[in-house]
């Protein structure tokens, strides 16, 4: 049975991942090129929008570790929490106030939003040694990326619903859909953050010695340091970059392989739902596994099934007729919503028992610079790959050496003792 901290721990993950699911990945990238860039040609608000999510993206990537080193901080780390809640449900509650062609402001929000959403999860994950202990991280991580999913699956379907009915019904336009979206998103955000904000108490900090910002410093500059002569740690974070590439491989690319094979933009969405709801049951077979045979062989079991589903992704191209194209793809995308949460909840349990609690925000913010520099050698792999095959297939069977090196460099890491803990 879980107790109060831990239920609302996981409840922050019900309440951002509904501004992942909405802002991110499905309605503002075509909100922003339909209606605030319409005055932008095709190629510069592909442009446009690909650079603000790198500038966030190396932005919380340079920033993770310092905000870690402040939060560790005794009573810093909710605090910053709360701040950068209200910055980022500020800015979506802002997004409404986009006007048609307005594309400089939508990015400017959709910057301050995503990043603050980013930052924020350094908190959030840190928080993970505060509320439980070593035995039940597992589990209680693997419930958090559970709930994560419904929770952006149920204002994700009511927006669709909305998109159905009140055009037709209540003579809202397709904007006016999509701005009450972002609205709802807001406030889920903002409402399902108030347990974390009630109920968890930062019990591990540093001791400050002297000046804030010169503790937070030289606390950084420990943490590398430790990092670095930790042989099953840094590891254990190279295979995490290694295999979480191949996993947001996969997602990021999966739109366009989707529609490569004819599906259209109905069906990815489609697709795209399915996917969150059997995520749901998926990260929590991943969790109760974890605890009768260990974290790291589930990961591994998610590490093969990424490899299976390249491996269909091979074959696919090369199937005949659509129909049975189409049935691979399902089985590809059911395939990944089954690990997609249990790698991710495991991997990042597994980290929380190697670090020092402590420091822990510290230490996540650096796994988060992994994080959010993944999905980098992948796409660049593939997308040289396709260039030189020609197809597909062939262009996504090069993951296999991120997925395959990542497992090899995950069994060595468990035959080291880590030096932090």
């Amino acid at each position: 049975m879980a107790t109060r901290a831990e239920k609302s721990w996981m409840m922050y993950d019900v309440a951002n991942s509904a501004y992942v699911l909405v802002v991110v990945t499905a309605v503002m990238p075509v909100f922003f090129s339909s209606y605030a860039g319409d005055s932008l040609s095709k190629s510069d608000t592909a442009f446009w929008w690909g650079t603000i999510n790198s500038i966030s993206s190396a932005f919380v990537a340079l920033c993770a570790p310092i905000i870690g080193a402040f939060a560790d901080l005794p009573g810093r780390k909710m605090k910053l929490l709360k701040s950068f809640i209200i910055a980022g449900v500020l800015t979506t509650l802002l997004l409404p106030t986009i006007n048609e062609g307005q594309w400089l402001y939508a990015l400017i929000l959709y910057l301050i939003g995503t990043s603050a959403y980013s930052c924020s999860n350094v908190c959030y994950d840190s928080f993970l040694v505060d509320v439980t202990t070593h035995e039940r991280m597992d589990r209680v991580s693997s419930l958090g990326y559970a709930w994560g999913y419904i929770g952006s699956v149920i204002p994700f379907t009511l927006i669709l619903a909305g998109f159905m009915f009140l055009p037709e019904y209540c003579n809202w336009t397709e904007v006016a859909v999509t701005k009450w979206g972002f609205v709802l998103t807001g406030i889920w955000w903002l409402v399902f953050s108030i347990p974390i904000c009630l109920f968890v108490q930062q019990k591990f900090s540093t001791r400050p010695e002297g000046a804030v910002v010169k503790t937070a410093f030289k606390s950084l500059a420990h943490t590398i340091r430790d990092i670095a002569g930790d042989r099953k740690l840094l590891l254990f974070i190279l295979a995490y970059f290694l295999y979480i590439d191949g996993c947001d491989t996969i997602i990021r690319m999966a739109a366009l392989f989707g529609s490569s094979v004819g599906l259209s933009m109905s069906d990815l969405m489609l697709v795209l739902l399915v996917i969150q709801i059997v995520a749901f049951p998926g990260a929590m077979l991943y969790g109760f596994l974890a605890e009768k045979y260990s974290a790291m062989r589930m990961v591994l079991v998610a590490i093969g099934v990424y490899c299976l589903i390249v491996l269909i992704g091979f074959i696919l191209p090369k199937l005949d007729g659509k129909s049975a194209k189409l049935a691979a793809f399902w089985v590809m995308a059911l395939l990944t919503a089954s690990s997609q949460g249990g790698i991710q909840a495991l991997s990042r349990s597994m980290f929380g028992r190697m670090i020092p609690k402590e420091r822990a925000a510290e230490y996540f913010g650096f796994y988060n610079i992994f994080g959010k520099f993944a999905a980098i050698i992948g796409p660049f792999l593939m997308g040289i790959s396709i260039k030189l095959t020609g197809n597909w297939g062939d262009g996504i069977l090069v993951l296999l050496t991120l997925f395959i090196g990542g497992a090899v460099l995950l069994i060595i890491s468990s035959r080291y003792k880590a030096r932090t803990t």
